[in-house]
């Protein structure tokens, strides 16, 4: 009667494998940078996190609380982008995976940078471009850490309710436009 029975998930131990990586990275950045994460995850003081960590020593993108802001953001967002594909998109356009989605993201964002770049270097507006990229990076950072704890619940929880990945994603884009023009305001 009280029986156990296997519970076969087909393919869902990379999701839970990226999903891990992505808490393991919270985790250092905790643990190594423990003050800037701890104002950074505070989304009443954004602008004071902006203004003590928008100084010329952090704003450099290779600098490792950005970079690995930077993986974390391109991995939630590859996650989203898979979801809602997998859910909603896959009877229109066929099979994508999900290293497709994330190159495709991460291309996007080299090539916009470079553009930016090519834009504001003669110009002569480079700390301009240092300054919109760790605010970018910023904000996407943010937001990506609360959508990956909105995937981790998905995934988890209610891996067959379609209606909780979409109210997820209108909840996900609302707080990163709502966060981001009001720091852009």
């Amino acid at each position: 009667m009280f029986e156990w029975t296997d519970r076969l998930q087909a393919s869902g131990d990379w999701i839970t494998f990226i999903l891990f990586i992505i808490f393991v990275l919270l985790a250092f950045l905790s643990q190594r940078h423990y003050s800037q994460f701890r104002l950074f995850v505070d989304i009443r003081n954004l602008n004071n996190y902006l203004n003590i960590y928008g100084k010329d020593k952090y704003l450099s993108l290779l600098h490792q609380f950005n970079l690995i802001l930077f993986f974390i953001s391109m991995l939630t967002y590859a996650l989203y982008a898979y979801f809602f594909y997998q859910e909603i998109l896959i009877s229109f356009l066929g099979g994508i995976q999900f290293y497709e989605i994330l190159l495709f993201l991460f291309s996007l964002v080299i090539i916009r940078y470079f553009v930016l770049k090519m834009i504001l270097n003669p110009m002569k507006l480079k700390n301009t471009l240092d300054q919109v990229c760790f605010k970018s990076l910023t904000i996407k950072g943010l937001i990506g850490i609360m959508g990956s704890c909105f995937l981790l619940l998905y995934h988890f929880t209610f891996p067959d309710n379609h209606n909780f990945i979409l109210i997820s994603l209108v909840t996900y884009f609302s707080l990163f436009f709502h966060i981001s023009h009001n720091n852009l305001y």
